[in-house]
Order: C-alpha cells, then structure tokens, then sequence
C-alpha cells in the first residue's frame, strides 16, 4: 500500500512538473503585441506646390489687384495638377509610403500612434546647381492620446533642425518623371518617421 502511495505521489509531482514547464514556456515565448500606428489624410488632402505663381501673383496685384493673385494661385495650381499626375503614375500612394517608413518604429514605440497628414506640397527654392529647384513639405498632425498633447510637425522644419534630411529636386523631373516624384515620398516619409521616433519612441 505505502509503495502505491508513493509511486502515485511521484506520478503527480512529475505531472506538475510538466504542466509548470508548458505553462512556463507558453510565458516565455508569448509576444506582447506591437503598438499600432495608424495613418489617415484629411479629407481635403491634395499635394500643392507653392513657388512660381505666389511671387507672380505679388507682382500682378501691383496693376491688376486681386486678379493678379487670383492669376498667380491658378498658376501654382496648374503646376500641382502636373506634379499630382505623375505621383498616379507611380505605384506609390502618400498613405503608403508613410505606413512603409513607419513600420520599423512600430519596434520602438512606447504606445499606439496615430498620425493625420495634413498638407504635402513642393516649394519653390534656391539651390547651386538647379535650374528649377524644389523641396517637398509634409504636414502632420498627432492627436492627443496616452497622456501625450496633440502636436503637428512639418518635414521643413525638422529638416532645419537636423532630425532628418530631404534632396532637393528639378521641378521639371518631379512634374514629369515618376521616379523623382517617387524618392521624393519615400525620402519624405522616412522623415516623418524619424520626427515620430523623437517625439513618441522608447527613451
């Protein structure tokens, strides 16, 4: 009889055994999802440009008033219109390109992020070496949540301030050639997700 009780005491001591490893190695192996970014435009979301028209448009309002800026609006506009054509000819969508430059942050990211854009625009600047220089702008905006303030930032400024970088671009390549047009996206996103890394990841 003490040699039953004994050999059953061992029976299920070992089975506990058993089951605390399992349960052991289902704790140890089980991986804590990753925060989610998500990306949404606003809904009056377009790529601009600004450049060409807006200095035009001031010197017409000299002889003509408001027509002359309404002129030089519609001028900006044409371009944009051109620009905006070649990025349909690219297999690259703005949200795309964000969401692809974001996923790696996902890694370090202290909680959930969603960011909005704003504005994404091309402008007019000056650069030794360009006949028709270009830089692009993204503007973007993340709401208040997980005890974090709403905020906006803008690629141009953190460009200033060393957070990431952009090349600048023949306006006439990025009107007409999908490939400019499309490293000018995937530079651009990189550089949000830089700014988000600063701000939102892991310390």
């Amino acid at each position: 009889m003490a040699k039953a009780v004994v050999a059953l005491t061992r029976t299920l001591c070992i089975g506990m055994l058993f089951l605390f490893q399992q349960s052991c190695g289902v704790i140890q192996t089980e991986k804590s999802p990753l925060p989610l970014v998500t990306v949404a435009v606003e809904d009056d979301f377009r790529v601009g440009f600004s450049g060409k028209g807006a200095g035009a448009g001031v010197m017409l309002s000299a002889s003509m008033g408001p027509m002359g800026i309404a002129i030089g609006v519609a001028i900006d506009e044409g371009i944009a219109k051109k620009i905006r054509e070649n990025i349909a000819k690219t297999d690259i969508t703005i949200e795309r390109s964000i969401r692809l430059a974001l996923q790696p942050l996902a890694n370090n990211l202290a909680h959930d992020i969603a960011v909005t854009l704003e504005e994404l625009k091309f402008v007019t600047t000056s650069k030794e070496g360009f006949n028709d220089a270009v830089k692009i702008v993204f503007t973007l905006k993340v709401p208040a949540q997980n005890n974090t303030p709403a905020n906006s930032f803008n690629t141009a400024t953190a460009v200033q301030n060393g957070t990431c970088t952009t090349d600048y671009y023949e306006l006439n390549a990025i009107k007409q050639e999908p490939a400019a047009v499309g490293l000018a996206l995937t530079q651009a996103a990189a550089c949000v997700s830089n700014i988000l890394n600063m701000y939102y990841g892991r310390a």
